[in-house]
């Protein structure tokens, strides 16, 4: 009997969940919105299991996406990772999300940009998927200022990069895929669920207000 892989990227606005095999992906769905992650993220993995007669017990590892995106839904969909691969026995392998995107791309040299809120976006330049350099969080015009304008750019965060100049992918490369998600994957070790984090440079929101009050 065959043996699945359990996908779940929740970083971007439409998290993806999704089941492969050795041949490739199986199944995938596309959760409506961010907001529905923790209602919908662990009813959809079992839908998928039972569609092909599988229960959690039987998966052979889960790939999960590390961020950097929303803080809310990457905690959501790493938790859920965790503790299903701590239950059920099987490995877990944490794939950062920049690299996904890169990959998609279409080119081997790409510029990979994800919202940071405010002004800011969350760069990181690759070449054939490996990384250039580290991973940063600029604003808008210093990454615009200081950037090779002869790069092709992707990623979610070019929906708040006003610039005609930009070399863009098309919007449909903007959002991971549970294949670029397995493609990365499969070349990284697997992970102990507990000390896997996931990639985010700054405290949340809701961290620094408490911070903020704490100094008060």
């Amino acid at each position: 009997m065959a043996r699945y892989r359990l996908l779940l990227e929740t970083s971007s606005r439409v998290p993806v969940v999704a089941l492969a095999d050795e041949q490739g992906i199986v199944r995938e769905e596309r959760l409506e919105t961010q907001r529905r992650n923790a209602r919908d993220l662990v009813p959809s993995i079992g839908r998928m299991l039972a569609e092909l007669e599988q229960k959690p017990r039987d998966l052979a590892g889960i790939l999960v996406g590390l961020g950097p995106g929303s803080y809310t839904s990457l905690r959501v969909g790493l938790m859920t990772a965790k503790t299903l691969a701590y239950v059920v026995g099987c490995p877990l392998i944490g794939v950062p999300t920049m690299p996904i995107l890169a990959l998609q791309a279409g080119e081997p040299r790409v510029d990979v940009v994800i919202d940071a809120q405010k002004d800011q976006i969350y760069a990181q330049s690759f070449d054939h998927a490996q990384a250039l350099g580290e991973l940063r969080i600029v604003t808008v015009a210093d990454w615009l200022a200081q950037r090779d304008p002869s790069v092709l750019v992707t990623g979610p965060g070019l929906s708040k990069i006003a610039a005609p100049q930009l070399r863009r992918t098309p919007e449909t490369a903007w959002q991971p895929t549970a294949a670029s998600l397995l493609a990365i994957g499969t070349t990284l070790t697997p992970t102990d669920p507990f000390t896997l984090v996931p990639i985010y440079l700054r405290p949340s929101a809701a961290e620094q207000q408490w911070e903020t009050r704490g100094r008060r």
